[in-house]
């Protein structure tokens, strides 16, 4: 998913909002962060999942879950460097 995002990806402005560690978020961060949500969605054995556009943790345990099935926590960087993209 995030490789036909980067291969696609033309807009190069700021979504007007900061992540957690205070860098200004461009909308390729923000896409990147809902592509790697999804594919953690369609997984189905992550119970938990934050990134450094989304610090707050989110559930994303599957409809289906068994209440004794190995569900996981996730932390993740979905783009790690994206203030020098343009580089």
């Amino acid at each position: 998913h995030i490789a036909v995002i980067l291969q696609n990806y033309v807009d190069h402005s700021y979504a007007g909002t900061q992540n957690s560690s205070g860098d200004d978020q461009l909308h390729l961060d923000i896409d990147c962060d809902n592509a790697v949500f999804g594919a953690i969605r369609e997984a189905g054995v992550f119970s938990i999942a934050a990134s450094e556009e989304t610090p707050e943790e989110v559930d994303v345990s599957p409809k289906t879950a068994k209440e004794d099935g190995p569900l996981y926590s996730l932390g993740f960087d979905p783009l790690d460097g994206s203030s020098i993209i343009d580089a």
